[in-house]
């Protein structure tokens, strides 16, 4: 229920502080019904009033700001249902391939394959290579090997569980949501 702060021939609307006409019922600005009315002592000072008045604005822009939030909140949800709760990998792209590459590689033999044998740099000067630019990286290793370029189909029999792409990511890196970001980059990369 809205209060109305009623002074003589002026009043304000309680949600949003606009001044009203004394007979209004509802406000001009925000339309709220102006059902309940409290009155003010005309000796009330100016000071006072404006007081009054910016304490019913500062409610009003933190109930706007507490809308806004739920708002932003519910469409989040809305995202992660629509998504199924996938990682932010699948909600919000390449996330996962923008990270250092270090950030994801397990030490043991499949990390020592990756780097002495196909030869990928996980360091450059200006720091550690991407998820992406190291999966750039092997993928073009893996296309020379096979004396020219992989196919697309090639590329997601690969990485099916039990075979060797699928194998050996798994062992070179600590999350399936790298895996399966290297996966869809090598798609991206195939022929």
């Amino acid at each position: 229920m809205a209060l109305v702060m009623k002074r003589g021939k002026i009043m304000f609307c309680f949600k949003c502080g606009h001044n009203l006409a004394d007979s209004a019922e509802y406000c001009s600005k925000c339309g709220i019904y102006q059902s309940t009315n409290l009155n003010i002592d005309d000796n009330l000072q100016s000071s006072e009033r404006k007081k009054l008045k910016s304490t019913f604005n500062e409610l009003s822009s933190t109930q706007k700001a507490l809308s806004v939030t739920g708002i932003i909140f519910i469409a989040l949800i809305l995202i992660l249902a629509v998504s199924g709760g996938n990682s932010a990998l699948n909600i919000f792209g390449n996330g996962v391939l923008n990270r250092p590459a270090v950030d994801y590689i397990m030490p043991g033999e499949a990390s020592q394959t990756l780097q002495q044998v196909w030869g990928v740099d996980l360091n450059t000067s200006s720091g550690p290579v991407t998820l992406e630019d190291m999966a750039d990286q092997a993928f073009n290793y893996t296309s020379r090997s096979v004396g020219g370029g992989i196919t697309k189909s090639e590329v997601e029999i690969a990485f099916q569980p039990g075979n060797s792409m699928y194998s050996f990511f798994n062992r070179l890196l600590s999350s399936q949501d790298a895996v399966d970001a290297v996966r869809k980059r090598w798609i991206s990369l195939a022929r």
